[in-house]
């Protein structure tokens, strides 16, 4: 059971930037604990593309993102992955 969210910044100068932004996110969730006792706690995958590396517009970014984000589910979840062109 998840849900999937997209998130875009701008303004963002390289790839390590948004990679330490999205490390940042998954470090937060990853201490935020719902129920420990019944195992409720909230995990995250993030899959990340930029501009212009990855595509010029949104549908070909949104696509890459997505690959980038199974590719962290496929690794073990609760990770972070680049998409590689």
């Amino acid at each position: 059971m998840g849900n999937e969210f997209g998130v875009i910044m701008k303004n963002i100068q390289t790839k390590d930037i948004a990679m330490k932004k999205a490390e940042e996110l998954l470090a937060k969730t990853q201490a935020y604990k719902i129920d420990e006792l019944k195992g409720n706690n909230i995990s995250i995958s993030i899959g990340i593309s930029t501009a212009p590396q990855d595509g010029d517009c949104y549908m070909d970014l949104y696509k890459r993102a997505d690959q980038a984000l199974y590719q962290a589910k496929r690794s073990g979840k609760a990770r972070v992955c680049n998409y590689f062109s």
